[in-house]
């Protein structure tokens, strides 16, 4: 089975590489009829959907509360590691 992936800028906010990581909610500006046409398109071209993200990094102005940010930043018991790309 072949598969098509929607790749990076699908969500809420994710313009650049500075924001939007963590907000995995399909960004109504840029979807305004969400993904449900895209999918329908690619699973009549007999592919299967998937979506991109990354789970391991949230952005510093993540709608996700900061408390959640620096919990999935560090195990319990040890200190958050807030690193940034540029």
């Amino acid at each position: 089975m072949e598969r098509f992936v929607l790749d990076d800028g699908w969500f809420l906010g994710r313009r650049d590489d500075t924001r939007g990581l963590g907000d995995w909610v399909v960004d109504p500006r840029v979807w305004p009829d969400g993904l449900h046409p895209l999918v329908n398109h690619v699973r009549r071209l007999g592919l299967q959907f998937g979506l991109w993200f990354e789970p391991e990094m949230i952005s510093l102005d993540s709608e996700v509360p900061a408390p959640t940010r620096l919990g999935a930043a560090a195990p319990a018991g040890y200190p958050a590691t807030i690193a940034t790309s540029t």
